[in-house]
């Protein structure tokens, strides 16, 4: 063979070679950007429809760069559809009438939100994750309210009596805001720094390898895709997301 066949066939099989990359990555693309709707982009600090979350993929340990397991997202969709409509935040409106508690936290949540930048759809998923919408939820290690809030988090971010559900917001949404600013609006970081402290995120340059905090992460993005794609128009709709 001379060798203006040889490099004729070296691109063939080139092009042959990426042809198949192609077809391998591009399936598990459309599953993980249809079933997430819409995904962060770190560097752009913004949301596009039919994004890919980079380098980070669902496994049975939460997040790692692989696309190994990209069904992985299906099953917590599947799980926050289960458990959505008893969360009066994440019910779909047609399903149940707000008591006046209720739509007092629903109002607050959307003027906080408002002011700090913060959209509410994240606050919701982050409460939805946090206490499945209890007001006077209390963890073993004495975080409080709808967003789970220590008092010491609180008073650094100047809010008093982080119990009362109206206060707990403002302290929750507030300190969102902070961890926003602090990681450059990388909400991979951010969401993982509200469940693993804001140190661990920093000492690990990303996610901590916690298998809690990973979950955490990847059900808060989950529920945050879905509640985002739930205010779509219906003909805008990622056609893989069923929610």
């Amino acid at each position: 063979m001379n060798q203006r066949a040889q490099r004729k066939s070296g691109r063939d099989e080139t092009a042959t070679d990426r042809r198949i990359s192609l077809r391998r990555v591009v399936p598990l693309v459309a599953v993980f950007a249809g079933w997430c709707g819409l995904v962060y982009l770190a560097d752009r600090g913004r949301f596009e429809s039919g994004a890919v979350l980079e380098g980070v993929y669902f496994t049975r340990d939460g997040f790692i760069s692989d696309a190994s397991e990209p069904e992985r997202v299906q099953d917590l969709v599947r799980w926050f559809e289960a458990e959505s409509e008893s969360c009066f935040l994440t019910a779909r409106p047609s399903q149940r009438k707000l008591s006046d508690d209720e739509a007092a936290v629903r109002s607050a949540i959307r003027s906080t939100s408002l002011e700090h930048g913060i959209d509410e759809s994240l606050a919701h998923a982050i409460i939805f994750v946090e206490s499945r919408c209890k007001m006077n939820a209390k963890s073993p290690k004495g975080a409080i309210g709808l967003m789970q809030v220590m008092p010491a988090t609180a008073r650094e971010v100047g809010v008093n009596n982080p119990g009362v559900p109206v206060r707990n917001i403002e302290a929750g949404i507030r300190y969102v805001a902070g961890l926003r600013r602090r990681f450059k609006g990388s909400l991979l970081r951010v969401v993982s720094a509200y469940n693993a402290g804001p140190g661990a995120v920093s000492r690990y340059g990303g996610v901590p390898p916690y298998q809690e905090t990973r979950r955490y992460a990847a059900r808060v993005l989950v529920a945050y895709a879905i509640l985002q794609q739930r205010r779509i128009p219906p003909t805008q709709r990622s056609t893989f997301l069923g929610a």
